[in-house]
């Protein structure tokens, strides 16, 4: 008598269904076993282009050529020019004045010519005219010396000393001459002035008073008679007085 399966309680067939069910070991996983995964595999597929993307974003983009100016382009000295920096307006107006000053500045550097002084005259005439007998400082030779003041003592007032080179030993009044008394002798002493040889002008016969006094004779001007030498000296030198035909002692 076949039993039957009461409710509730599974039949013999389906218990060993169950138990084959339960006997079935399941899969292992594709981690156990060592392959990759379908997952796996598409992760790495998607990774590639993602790595290839990142590469290509850091590496740079070239530079874009420097756009050619519109137009011609100038020289290099025109561009040089341009680019200089401009004279400021306010400098302009400083410019002829800077000019000026230049000028002012040479000429107060260059030295002035002594040509014109009253003692470079003198000298000159003195050189000329009487350094062969007095010597060309004033020494001596066939004539007296007028260093250390010499002509100072022979002639304290220079209008003596004036008359004495106008007229000379031939034309002069007495047998001696200056405050020494120095005797006068015969033909010693020529006559540069009108009165004598007339190789002198007045004025020049100043000169060289003038000269001989100061120069030689070691003069320094400090009293009024010395201090008028010295003014119609520079007066003589300067053209500010006339030859004279005679050598009168001018005041």
């Amino acid at each position: 008598m076949t039993d039957q399966p009461t409710e509730g309680q599974p039949a013999a067939d389906d218990e060993s269904a169950v138990s084959g069910a339960e006997s079935v070991e399941p899969a292992e996983s594709p981690l156990e076993t060592g392959q990759p995964s379908q997952q796996a595999a598409a992760e790495g597929e998607a990774a590639a282009p993602a790595a290839a993307s990142a590469s290509v974003a850091a590496t740079p983009p070239p530079a874009a050529p420097a756009a050619r100016p519109a137009g011609p382009v100038d020289p290099p000295y025109v561009a040089a020019a341009k680019s200089r920096k401009r004279v400021p307006l306010w400098a302009v107006p400083i410019f002829p004045l800077l000019l000026i000053w230049a000028l002012v500045y040479v000429n107060a550097m260059t030295p002035v010519s002594n040509n014109n002084t009253p003692l470079a005259q003198g000298g000159a005439l003195y050189a000329k005219n009487c350094s062969t007998c007095h010597g060309s400082t004033g020494g001596g030779g066939s004539g007296p010396a007028f260093n250390g003041g010499a002509v100072i003592k022979t002639f304290p007032k220079w209008e003596d000393q004036v008359k004495w080179v106008d007229l000379g030993s031939a034309n002069w009044p007495t047998s001696t001459y200056g405050a020494t008394h120095k005797p006068v002798g015969a033909g010693g002493m020529p006559g540069f002035g009108p009165d004598g040889q007339a190789s002198l002008t007045c004025d020049e016969i100043l000169l060289v008073v003038h000269y001989e006094r100061v120069t030689l004779g070691g003069l320094v001007a400090s009293s009024p008679d010395d201090m008028d030498l010295e003014k119609q000296a520079t007066a003589i030198a300067a053209g500010q007085t006339a030859t004279q035909t005679a050598c009168p002692v001018k005041k």
